[in-house]
């Protein structure tokens, strides 16, 4: 991530300020990060705010045509930027988008770049749910360097809850790493994968046994690699998928099914701590 150049676009949505946490965690990552502010996207976060969290300055409309800039300052962001993140994008802005509109500083760096651009929508369900507002998010996408951090769904601002949720940060930056590393390419999409996190034995040609301690941790963090990179947060917290973790220990083998919900709280109760002995298990989740 060290050096890599990237664009973040704000506009006015109450989302704005998941926003910081992105901002703040690329640039601790060695990126480069510059932000451009919608005029109503700095009435819920300030330019200073995220200038202070991107150690470069933050630009807003005023900055857009100045004499102290030798190049239009428009031109000299787009070809700069290797990743552009619009995020929260709100319906004005996606709808500009959809038409090739260039109002402001932010549109207009959007036509005079050429990289990928990452869209975060956030918004009201039933702003969501309109039908224009679906056309023109399915519009946007059909081209190429167009990418999705799709809307998740829960408790809203407005106190509605539905789908209109920016994605959060820990979903928005492996989109981010993706876009940098692979084009956005994701090989393993769509693809089931198994694997064994479980105690494994050796047996070499003299015919003796070694029992080798292989960590849960470590088949876990093989499943979470498949799905996304998991640098930023834990992973237990991220990915909705479900890992059986198994352990024998004489007559008796423990099983815990984990999920997103429950990880964390429920493998110290069921001793699984990867050693190969001992942890006797909770009643909860003990096989005979």
């Amino acid at each position: 991530m060290k050096g890599r150049r990237i664009l973040i676009g704000v506009s006015g949505g109450i989302a704005a300020y998941k926003v910081c946490e992105v901002v703040s965690t690329l640039a601790k990552a060695g990126a480069e990060v510059k932000a451009i502010l919608t005029d109503a996207a700095a009435e819920f976060v300030t330019p200073l705010t995220f200038a202070t969290l991107c150690r470069h300055p933050a630009f807003t409309d005023k900055d857009f045509w100045q004499a102290s800039h030798g190049r239009p300052l428009h031109i000299q962001l787009g070809e700069w930027a290797e990743v552009f993140v619009i995020a929260p994008l709100t319906a004005n802005t996606l709808a500009k988008l959809a038409g090739g509109f260039a109002d402001n500083l932010l549109t207009n760096t959007v036509l005079a770049s050429s990289c990928p651009i990452l869209l975060a929508p956030a918004m009201n369900t039933d702003m969501w749910e309109q039908p224009t507002v679906q056309r023109n998010w399915r519009e946007v996408l059909t081209y190429r360097r167009y990418h999705a951090a799709n809307p998740g769904a829960g408790m809203l601002a407005c106190d509605r809850a539905g789908v209109g949720r920016m994605a959060e940060p820990y979903e928005i930056l492996p989109h981010i790493e993706s876009l940098l590393y692979a084009k956005g390419d994701r090989d393993l999409a769509g693809l089931r994968v198994l694997i064994s996190a479980g105690g494994t034995r050796e047996t070499p040609r003299s015919g003796a046994v070694y029992r080798q301690s292989f960590q849960w941790q470590n088949g876990y963090s093989f499943g979470a690699s498949c799905t996304a990179p998991r640098r930023y947060s834990d992973a237990g917290t991220q990915y909705n998928w479900r890992v059986a973790a198994l352990r024998f220990a004489g007559d008796r083998s423990y099983q815990c099914t984990r999920n997103a919900a429950g990880d964390a709280a429920m493998l110290p109760r069921c001793g699984f701590d990867g050693d190969g002995g001992g942890g006797s298990g909770c009643e909860t989740c003990r096989v005979q």
